[in-house]
């Protein structure tokens, strides 16, 4: 397919009359091709600027809402399904958000909840939560440590760590005193204990 084949199907693909497979060629060498998709966001903002002129956004009548509403309300709805406890695939771990298996801390203010542990790997997985005002004394690590703020703030090594911020420590370094002025929660995975990798 040439250019100009190419540039005539595009306001064809603006206003979706494309058969899928000439779409999809669109949208692939609009991917890799700054000219072309400059071409596709402009035609398809003319279209729905046309679409808006020709179609404005008004609301129904009252008659007409209430026929629409009388229609869903007879329609019988299709309910979520939920798998049984049972149906989980070997090999295969799940956990809610509800989950309210968390456990205390070492010190005050310090809570966790184990997500997940991978023998094999040799490491866990765990939701720390920090209360606010909250400090971990200085500590020395073992092994690698990764912790990945979720919500609120971490203090730690001169930083202060937000929301999809990221501290990986090496094993053997020293870890200063961290603290959460405002309470934060974090995914926190390093390798775990002897007797967890042995499941007891």
């Amino acid at each position: 397919m040439n250019l100009d084949t190419l540039m005539d199907l595009v306001p064809a693909y603006a206003l979706g009359a494309l058969d899928p497979a000439d779409a999809a060629l669109i949208e692939q060498i609009a991917a890799h091709d700054p000219a072309v998709r400059d071409e596709v966001a402009a035609f398809l903002e003319t279209a729905t600027a046309l679409a808006r002129q020709a179609a404005p956004n008004t609301d129904p009548s009252p008659q007409l809402r209430g026929r629409i509403l009388d229609r869903i309300r007879a329609t019988p709805q299709a309910k979520a399904s939920s798998l049984p406890a049972d149906s989980t695939p070997a090999g295969f771990v799940f956990k809610s958000a509800g989950d309210s298996d968390w456990h205390p801390g070492p010190v005050p203010g310090l809570r966790f909840k184990l997500l997940t542990v991978s023998r094999d790997m040799g490491y866990w997985m765990l939701l720390a939560e920090l209360q606010p005002g909250s400090t971990i004394p200085s500590h020395d690590h073992r092994g690698s440590e990764q912790v990945y703020v979720l919500s609120g703030d971490l203090v730690t090594e001169g930083r202060t760590l937000g929301p999809g911020d990221l501290l990986h420590a090496e094993p053997g370094t020293h870890h200063r005193e961290l603290r959460s002025p405002h309470g934060c929660v974090a995914l926190l995975v390093e390798k775990a204990p002897p007797h967890v990798l042995a499941g007891k």
